[in-house]
């Protein structure tokens, strides 16, 4: 009676070890697999306009978030830009918190290259000719976002 027991749990890890490997990577038409990690938020500032996609990314600093959908996958730039407190232009000391007001600017759909690590500091690679977004990598994701 043991020893049947024992067969079915054998039979049951070793079923379980083969599906896992054989689910890892990303999915067919690039979609993310549980495995990877996406979804992060980082931040990054631009410094000369960028385009990305169809639309000129302005001077300034963004958010950037990878949305996966059923249908799609993209990232979103959202413009982050400090309200101004009347008061601190009369150079009286600051007081509360700094407002911050988020503007959606592009939306680009990416295709994902998959790293041997997580990535450690947010970063973008522009094209020198074109002034276009080639790449991002995200802080704590464990891919590459190509554009």
């Amino acid at each position: 009676m043991h020893r049947r027991y024992l067969l079915i749990i054998t039979a049951l890890v070793l079923g379980l070890t083969t599906w896992s490997f054989a689910r890892g990577g990303l999915q067919k038409g690039g979609m993310p697999s549980a495995d990877h990690r996406v979804g992060k938020i980082g931040h990054v500032t631009i410094t000369a306009p960028v385009k990305v996609g169809n639309t000129t990314l302005p001077v300034g600093d963004y958010e950037v978030k990878h949305i996966s959908t059923p249908k799609e996958h993209f990232v979103e730039f959202i413009r982050v830009v400090e309200i101004p407190n009347p008061a601190w232009a009369m150079r009286r000391p600051p007081q509360g918190t700094p407002r911050y007001e988020r503007q959606k600017i592009a939306k680009a759909n990416c295709t994902l290259e998959p790293l041997a690590k997580k990535v450690g500091k947010t970063a973008v690679v522009i094209s020198g000719n074109e002034a276009s977004l080639l790449r991002l990598q995200i802080k704590g994701e464990d891919v590459a976002h190509g554009f």
